[in-house]
């Protein structure tokens, strides 16, 4: 028997010039995706995968994404993690990721997830801009 491709969904999260975030989200349950594309000349990368069935994901949650007109992404994703010597429940840490219009990802940035707030989250002219404990950080990726 041979079994069916997986049907998914596909959306655009966000967009800036010629360039997209298309999320992914698989139907039967395999996970989800995002990738960049730029509709002028076809090229297109994929930045972020979220794998697995519910209960059983692996990879980090995206929490945040911005884009610019040239391709480049900012990102804050959250990961979840036992904390050191401790066994009650699990903790968050959040990641600040920089994505090149090549798709070279860069992290910029990790800290708990009450410090990175994800709306201070920008991308403007190609630098990265956030706030980790109220401070105001920036980064180029």
């Amino acid at each position: 028997m041979i079994a069916a491709p997986e049907e998914a969904s596909i959306s655009v999260a966000t967009g800036a010039g010629e360039w997209v975030a298309l999320r992914v989200e698989f139907t039967l349950g395999i996970g989800e995706s995002e990738l960049a594309a730029n509709a002028g000349n076809g090229k297109h990368f994929e930045f972020w995968r979220r794998a697995g069935a519910e209960g059983s994901y692996s990879g980090d949650l995206l929490e945040a994404e911005k884009l610019d007109s040239q391709g480049r992404l900012a990102l804050i994703t959250g990961v979840t993690g036992s904390p050191p010597q401790q066994e009650v429940g699990p903790t968050v840490t959040r990641k600040v990721i920089g994505v090149a219009s090549s798709g070279r990802r860069t992290a910029l940035d990790a800290a708990p997830t009450a410090s990175v707030a994800t709306p201070s989250l920008q991308l403007l002219g190609g630098v990265v801009h956030w706030t980790d404990a109220g401070v105001e950080r920036t980064a180029a990726p």
